[in-house]
């Protein structure tokens, strides 16, 4: 699954370069790719502050009050006279 997924962003990315080359000139077309290149890393790097912070607090604990369960007492029952 994951490759093909790398095979699809690089077939959309390839046919970006090309159409921006044909209609706007290599330069434009090379500062483009420079440009998705660089958000690329922005929101790779915001999306791995996200999850270090989050599973920081996962491991750390909630800020959310811990449930606890309620104690289970043993009940013991004696049998009725007669049975």
């Amino acid at each position: 699954m994951v490759s093909s997924m790398w095979r699809l962003g690089a077939c959309v990315l390839g046919f970006g370069f090309g159409a921006v080359w044909m209609t706007a000139g290599l330069g434009s077309a090379i500062v483009s790719l420079l440009i998705a290149g660089v958000f690329y890393g922005i929101a790779v790097a915001v999306q791995r502050r996200d999850l270090s912070r989050r599973t920081t607090r996962f491991f750390e604990g909630s800020s959310r009050p811990e449930r606890r369960r309620p104690e289970r007492r043993r009940v013991e029952v004696e049998p009725e006279p007669g049975w």
